[in-house]
């Protein structure tokens, strides 16, 4: 199980998530306030690309494919609340993590 120690991570950053305010009032260049996202958040985010770089083998970039094999077609929150990932291999909750990361950046 190569993957055991990022899941192992990934389910110990929930708990520092279930204590994150998610949103940080940072400044921007011109010094006006801005609310950005907050360190763990960021901390998440970073090793959710790492995934994608670091598993290129689960061809993690497909995450659409992936998931909808996976009967998952949508990143609605009613959606996503949904998904049993206890029941998921490696390859779909990483796809997931990395289509959600997406979806919120683009």
């Amino acid at each position: 199980m190569e993957f055991f120690w990022e899941l192992d991570y990934l389910f110990q950053m929930y708990d520092k998530l279930k204590k994150d305010n998610f949103i940080e009032q940072g400044v921007d260049r011109n010094l006006n306030s801005v609310s950005v996202y907050s360190r763990v958040v960021n901390e998440l985010i970073s090793k959710i690309h790492r995934l994608e770089e670091e598993y290129v083998k689960y061809k993690l970039w497909e995450y659409p494919q992936i998931l909808e094999k996976r009967g998952i077609s949508s990143f609605s929150l009613n959606q996503v609340e949904q998904i049993d990932v206890l029941s998921m291999d490696f390859q779909g909750i990483a796809a997931l993590l990395v289509g959600m990361v997406h979806e919120e950046h683009h």
